[in-house]
Formats: structure tokens, sequence, C-alpha cells
């Protein structure tokens, strides 16, 4: 259920249209892939402050659900919930900013929950 040993995390640039990062993803596999962000505002307050929490998908799989809170490059660490309806490339993660990548080992169920709210932001 879980993957055997995690992927990698690099900040590639930001997306000019929404101002979200892009972030290439290597899987353990070898398969590569980049993270389509757009920034998520739990109210109207949030568009002001520098909001670092994102909902999206994969450039290569459009129906991946991908959820991360932090800024990349900015904060020590950034939560990602990689759903991308396979095992071997879907996970909870803490990427550290020195590059390091720790895997959340959480219940099957958890992980189910987290794929329906993202959809339900669509």
């Amino acid at each position: 259920m879980f993957l055997i040993g995690v992927p990698s995390f690099e900040l590639a640039g930001t997306n000019s249209n929404t101002g979200a990062p892009w972030i290439n993803v290597v899987f353990p596999n070898g398969h590569r892939d980049t993270l389509d962000l757009f920034h998520h505002y739990s109210h109207q307050d949030d568009r002001k402050s520098n909001n670092c929490a994102y909902f999206g998908s994969m450039t290569g799989n459009q129906d991946a659900c991908i959820a991360m809170t932090g800024c990349p490059g900015r904060d020590d660490l950034v939560e990602l919930t990689l759903n991308t309806g396979n095992p071997a490339t879907s996970g909870l993660f803490l990427w550290r900013k020195d590059g390091s990548v720790e895997e959340i080992k959480e219940e099957h169920e958890v992980i189910s929950s987290i794929n329906y709210q993202i959809r339900a932001y669509r």
C-alpha cells in the first residue's frame, strides 16, 4: 500500500498565471511528473495574506489529487498529499527545506478522505 522509498521534490519555478509553485517530482520507481497547483483560500481574508495552501493535480495525470501546505524554499517544512490512483505514486509526505523527504504512514481511509475533500474543492 505504501511506497518503497520516497519521492524527491524540486522547486522548478512559479506559474506566471497563478503564482503557484511548479514542483517537479521523481518517484522511487523512476516516474517523473510536475505538480500543477493552484492557491486554495478557505475564506476571503486568505487572499490578502501570503497563504501557502495549494490544491491541484499532476501535468501527466489530471485525475491525481494533490494538496500542499507550506511555501517551498521559504518554510522549513512543506506537507504534501499525493493521491494519484496508484499506490506506487501516492502518499503523505513531509518535504524539508534541506531537500529531505519523509513519508507519513497513514491508513488508507485517511488518504481516501483527503482525496474526497480535494475533489470537492475542484
